[in-house]
């Protein structure tokens, strides 16, 4: 008596096979060459991994090993925001000459760019980002502020620096 074949033994001989249906489908063919497109306005970092001189050396016999090839892997990196101080010093220069000689001696400034709103701290760029955030993406100001200070701003519990 065979152990393993109990299905075999119980199943009834005039039962007809079951028939195979085929299945055909159709699909669209992938398209090639999408990932270049997703890819083209974004600035590219390439990092390259090469041997040092001293281990180009083949295992077998010794000799020199050169380059046949490469291999390359594309990865999308994001940087995240960053918030940075810019310093705007603006030099002032007079005459020491006119000054010496008592003269009505001249100032002249440096020309400097004009912030965007008088004793703000927003730059152009900031300023800008809060307003793309605030009516492009719908992100309310408390919000916004909660970012800034996970960046390393500490504000004083007062409005956004946009005026």
């Amino acid at each position: 008596m065979e152990l393993f074949n109990e299905v075999e033994n119980e199943a009834n001989p005039d039962l007809p096979e079951p028939t195979l249906e085929s299945i055909t489908y159709q699909r669209r063919r992938k398209v090639r060459g999408q990932r270049e497109l997703m890819l083209e306005n974004l600035p590219v970092e390439t990092i390259e991994y090469r041997l040092s001189p001293e281990e180009q050396v083949c295992s077998c016999c010794g000799g020199n090993l050169h380059e046949m090839s490469t291999q390359v892997r594309q990865e999308l990196k994001y940087i995240p925001a960053e918030l940075k101080v810019v310093k705007h010093v603006q030099s002032i220069y007079s005459c020491r000459h006119c000054e010496r000689e008592e003269i009505e001696t001249p100032v002249v400034t440096a020309p400097m760019p004009k912030p965007v709103h008088s004793g703000s701290l927003a730059s152009p760029s900031l300023m800008a980002h809060i307003m793309n955030q605030k009516y492009v993406d719908g992100l309310p100001l408390y919000r916004q502020e909660k970012q800034f200070s996970r960046l390393g701003y500490r504000y004083h519990a007062k409005p956004l620096p946009i005026g």
